[in-house]
């Protein structure tokens, strides 16, 4: 049972040992060699006052002062370089867990989203990783060199005195009692943190992806007041664990405190009877700061632990979420510019239960063709774009990829073969050239070419750093329209087999769209093209249009022959 909870606290000090293994051997070193210096200084410090100060040897107690010194300085140098060890370890592991976390989502299938909360996401991959920081190299060789002081300076108290040893120990097990209360509540209480802060994150998101709404809606009262009152319930959580932090290091001081009491007091009768050394005795209480010491200190690390632990099974539950659409063992790898078609062979699909989104679909798209999906909202077009970027996957019925079912072929091909330019303009706080190129090399002359045939060249030109200005946090310093001539402009760029535009020039008026789509046929010549549309204007020159009514395909042909054969198809027309 022990074993289980601890079991991710444990693949994570192994993930940390296999990214820094060179690393923690030298630190693992540095640290052997300063807890040896540690242990001697109280020896050190025993010559220094019996054989020099008592003695009043002069020269006794100038080399000593120099020995204890010298090993002094050695040690905070060993420390410094520690120090500069643990922060690049700490630094990389977090971001190489990010990373891994972003890279993990990425994989993840639509029903995951749909049941889980944005807002707890954001919170595992900042706050969470955040606070396993301190869960590093740093703690784990502080822990190995506290234990290992903590028993030499057993044996070195109970050599020395073993009667005021008895009374330490005594109240050094009094400490570790209350200090297990104190661990077990500490965890309860940041585990129902962590769950209220996904939730607050998640609210806040919210209101700030959508702040303009909620202006005109007149709803910043609702969301004001469902912050404020998740807000009061973690501060009164955190406040609480708070003082449960201040209790745990509370008693151990005041522990500490007594048995300083007890040695001054008890060991002073003793060197006044004779029966102990004024250096015997300041050595013992240096061991006895050794012993409590490390023992406060592992209790505050074990503080520390029991945050983090709580963070870190946060973040191997999100790692640990398996996709329910994964590659299988022999997947197909697609090749660019071979594919020549896809068919949706007698398709069933329903994101719940209860009903079908689509039923019994059939389509057919080939290679040189545009073919268009019409239909009024909810009738399953973009549902059919999703399906075959394999966000999900369908229920009943086959898609098909040159003859080959997607569930097949390589998840990572077959999306990397797919071009997708939506109504919703993925635009990134960077310059136009950056939001264009997404980190490949592209020419000048390549880029001025796409910009000229999506109608963006003459608006780059006008502005004063060209394709160099910074367009702001989701594209907020220019139109609608140049958002979508941004994403046109990606999508061709990727040269993907097949290139879906989902209302892609829904923010364009009539004309731009026409002039952009004729300045693209010779693009679109060798590519599967799939055109979303509510404005069906914009598709009379097509090649096939499909007719969708509630899921069902109820039309199918060019523009021309749909509105002789198709009542759906003329009343999306005529009613636009």
């Amino acid at each position: 049972m022990m074993k289980e909870k601890n079991k991710n606290i444990c693949k994570f000090i192994k993930y940390i040992y296999i990214n820094n293994k060179n690393k923690i051997i030298f630190s693992g070193i540095f640290v052997i060699i300063v807890t040896v210096i540690d242990l001697y200084l109280p020896l050190l410090l025993k010559k220094i006052v019996d054989e020099g100060i008592i003695e009043k040897k002069l020269s006794t107690l100038l080399k000593f002062v120099l020995i204890y010194l010298c090993i002094q300085l050695l040690s905070i140098f060993i420390e410094f370089i520690l120090g500069y060890i643990y922060s690049i370890m700490r630094n990389s592991v977090a971001i190489k867990i990010r990373v891994k976390i972003l890279k993990h989502i990425s994989l993840l299938s639509g029903n995951y989203y749909t049941n889980k909360k944005t807002g707890n996401i954001l919170s595992i991959v900042q706050s969470d990783i955040d606070t396993i920081e301190s869960i590093d190299a740093e703690l784990a060789f502080s822990l190995i060199k506290n234990f290992i002081i903590a028993i030499a300076a057993l044996y070195f108290m109970i050599s020395m005195q073993y009667d005021l040893f008895l009374i330490v120990i005594f109240l050094q097990v009094v400490l570790i009692l209350l200090q297990r209360i104190f661990t077990k509540l500490i965890h309860e209480n940041i585990t129902l943190i962590r769950k209220e802060y996904g939730e607050i994150t998640h609210l806040i998101q919210e209101y700030v992806l959508n702040i303009m709404n909620i202006v005109i809606s007149k709803s910043r009262r609702f969301f004001i007041s469902d912050y404020i009152k998740k807000d009061r319930s973690i501060i009164n959580k955190n406040i609480k664990t708070d003082l449960l932090y201040s209790g745990n290091i509370t008693v151990a001081m005041t522990i500490n405190s007594i048995i300083t009491m007890i040695l001054y007091g008890y060991g002073g009768y003793k060197i006044i009877n004779g029966n102990l050394t004024l250096g015997s005795l300041l050595a013992f209480q240096s061991y006895s700061t050794m012993l409590l010491g490390p023992c406060i200190s592992i209790v505050n690390a074990n503080n520390r632990i029991q945050q983090a632990k709580v963070s870190i099974d946060r973040v191997y539950s999100l790692l640990d979420e398996k996709s329910d659409i994964a590659n299988t063992k022999d997947s197909f790898i697609l090749k660019k510019g071979n594919i020549e078609k896809i068919e949706f062979n007698n398709v069933n699909f329903s994101y719940t239960t209860e009903s079908n989104i689509l039923k019994n679909i059939d389509l057919r798209f080939v290679k040189g063709e545009i073919s268009a999906l019409v239909g009024s909202s909810g009738c399953g077009k973009s549902t059919i774009i999703n399906l075959l970027f394999r966000l999900w996957d369908i229920d009943s019925g086959a898609i098909l990829i040159d003859g080959i079912n997607i569930k097949n072929i390589n998840l990572n091909s077959l999306r990397k073969n797919i071009s997708v330019v939506t109504q919703d303009s993925l635009i990134f706080d960077t310059t136009i050239k950056e939001n264009i190129c997404l980190g490949r090399s592209v020419s000048e002359e390549e880029l001025s070419l796409v910009c000229e045939k999506i109608g963006l060249l003459e608006y780059i030109s006008s502005l004063k750093d060209g394709i160099d200005t910074k367009i702001g946090e989701r594209g907020v310093k220019i139109s609608g329209g140049q958002k979508q001539r941004i994403t046109i402009a990606r999508s061709i760029l990727s040269d993907s087999d097949i290139i879906i535009l989902d209302e892609a020039t829904s923010a364009l008026d009539n004309i731009s769209q026409k002039q952009i789509i004729n300045n693209l046929k010779e693009h679109f010549k060798n590519k599967i093209v799939i055109v979303i549309a509510h404005r069906l204007s914009t598709i009379k020159d097509v090649d096939n249009i499909y007719v969708l009514d509630n899921g069902i395909v109820v039309g199918y042909g060019n523009h021309q022959t749909l509105l002789i054969s198709s009542n759906s198809y003329r009343n999306l027309y005529y009613n636009e």
